[in-house]
């Protein structure tokens, strides 16, 4: 933790627990990477993936895990992705999972940065990857909050509920939407018993067609089989105690939270993120 008093800013870093994490799995000399997982990979399990290897598979992933929710939110959906494999790992999967590794050789010193501010707004941007696992066809729900300009809180997950198949994109994007809300609603009740008034909550939503049910509810029935989340969504909306807006899909910084992006996509938007290389 670096805080500089005279300019408000305090700068958060791993960068003594990346080294060591490097060094203990014998990787401070390999060749970076500049993204975490390649976009055009994709795991398909064989008869040959029962035959799980002995490497510290699990241990790793944790590790992985403790940077992610620490400083490091660029590695939510990597790390998300294999830890969907953490009982019947392979070689392969091993050797894909040290890409992260490799990534993180050459953002060592990259962390958060909060500035101080003096009206407090909270924004959420939320996403959903519809049917993104090419397995068994669940979706991933990735959203994150700004606390002004500052990342706060970030989360991705893939969607396994009871009804955990999305049957459409709109579907997808009510049940991570629901999740965002419902930690919205606690950081709200959080800042509030610092004595910290919201001037403005927003979330952001690039689906037109999830923003027109929220905003027009009725009996909808494309949402029916989902009738409590999109109840719960529609109530909060309908107060007024959030307000809910369209964004484009170019300026969805949560789609870096949902998928594996190419080079120049994930750049731009760990940057949006608020991961950057500390001085």
């Amino acid at each position: 933790i670096n805080y500089d008093i005279e300019r408000g800013c305090l700068k958060l870093s791993q960068e003594r627990y990346t080294v060591k994490l490097l060094s203990k799995f014998q990787m401070s000399d390999c060749k970076p990477t500049v993204i975490p997982l390649d976009p055009n990979y994709n795991f398909v399990p064989t008869e040959s993936s029962n035959a799980v290897c002995e490497k510290p598979y699990k241990e790793l992933l944790g590790s992985l895990m403790y940077l992610m929710l620490g400083t490091r939110p660029d590695l939510c959906y990597a790390v998300n992705y294999f830890c969907r494999y953490q009982n019947k790992f392979t070689d392969e999967l091993w050797f894909r999972l040290k890409d992260v590794l490799r990534y993180l050789k050459g953002t060592v010193n990259y962390g958060l940065i909060y500035n101080r501010e003096d009206q407090y707004k909270l924004a959420c941007f939320v996403d959903s990857d519809w049917a993104g696992d090419k397995i068994d066809r669940r979706s991933v729900s990735g959203f994150l909050y700004k606390f002004n300009n500052d990342i706060l809180s970030w989360s991705t997950r893939k969607q396994g509920c009871v009804r955990c198949v999305s049957l459409s994109s709109t579907e997808a994007e009510v049940v991570a939407l629901c999740s965002s809300i419902t930690e919205g609603l606690w950081l709200e009740k959080l800042l509030n018993d610092l004595n910290i008034n919201l001037a403005e909550f927003n979330i952001f939503e690039d689906n037109q067609g999830c923003i027109h049910i929220m905003k027009n509810p009725g009996n909808n029935k494309r949402v029916k089989h989902i009738d409590i989340k999109f109840r719960f969504i529609s109530d909060i909306i309908s107060s007024k105690q959030i307000k809910l807006q369209y964004i484009d899909s170019k300026h969805q910084i949560a789609d870096i939270l949902t998928k594996a992006l190419s080079k120049d996509s994930f750049l731009k938007l760990r940057c949006e993120l608020g991961v950057l290389e500390l001085c």
